[in-house]
């Protein structure tokens, strides 16, 4: 379906998947941060096991542990924050340095010291337009990072539907499309299941990254992203990040 959104007198649309969603209301007790993707029992897929990653951002700020969940702002309800999930891949798409665990606590950034907003990703290799879109998206990789955006990508199925993302699938990726920003698996939705349907990619959604608030999620690839880009920039300028501790 199709939700119409007004932001600070703009009026845009997302395309949202339908299916299960959950969160965890502002005030109650939140879960356990994610501590890792168990790697299952016969897949040979390497992924990140508890104990690996990081729970506090470059500066040493802690990331938020309330209101965690899967929701997007909607008007003036705030959204959910999107949890500290770990992943196995590439940072800044360069294989030559190995793979490493990336956090999204990597990116927390209250201060906008180096992001202000993070657009993440999800795709996989069958998908016609989830390549489309990394054809779209590489090239303005460089001046995004000048205004303080950066683009994160899954990787969550290789060539086949229902067969999960190895880091050969990330390889693949990368020669095909030269990708020039963070690149990491997340084998058949292992983190990211509660946010679409794995046949409805590639999906988006936008990250306030002073807060890690979910401001946006749909599914789709929007050719008119930069624009969302700018209103949701805008926005964050314009209002005080949601309280997190």
């Amino acid at each position: 379906m199709t939700l119409t959104r007004v932001v600070g007198g703009a009026v845009f649309s997302l395309l949202l998947a339908g299916g299960c969603s959950s969160s965890t209301p502002s005030g109650t007790t939140a879960p356990p941060q994610d501590k890792g993707i168990d790697p299952g029992a016969g897949t040979g897929t390497p992924s990140p096991v508890e104990g690996q990653g990081t729970e506090v951002n470059p500066y040493g700020k802690a990331y938020p542990t309330t209101n965690l969940g899967y929701q997007a702002r909607a008007g003036s309800r705030a959204g959910n924050i999107i949890r500290n999930y770990k992943f196995l891949g590439y940072r800044d798409g360069d294989p030559s340095k190995g793979t490493t665990v990336i956090s999204l606590a990597d990116y927390f950034d209250p201060e906008m010291k180096t992001t202000k907003l993070i657009h993440f990703s999800a795709g996989a290799l069958w998908c016609p337009p989830c390549n489309e879109e990394a054809k779209a998206l590489v090239p303005l990789v460089p001046g995004l990072k000048a205004q303080k955006v950066i683009i994160i990508q899954a990787l969550i199925e290789g060539d086949a539907r229902g067969t999960g993302s190895t880091i050969a699938d990330l390889d693949v990726w990368q020669k095909r499309h030269s990708v020039n920003y963070t690149l990491f698996v997340d084998p058949e939705q292992g983190n990211l299941g509660q946010f679409f349907d794995a046949a409805a990619i590639p999906w988006n959604g936008l990250i306030d990254a002073r807060s890690m608030e979910l401001l946006t999620s749909g599914v789709g690839y929007n050719p008119k992203m930069t624009d969302e880009y700018t209103t949701w920039s805008k926005w964050i300028d314009a209002n005080p990040a949601q309280a997190v501790q």
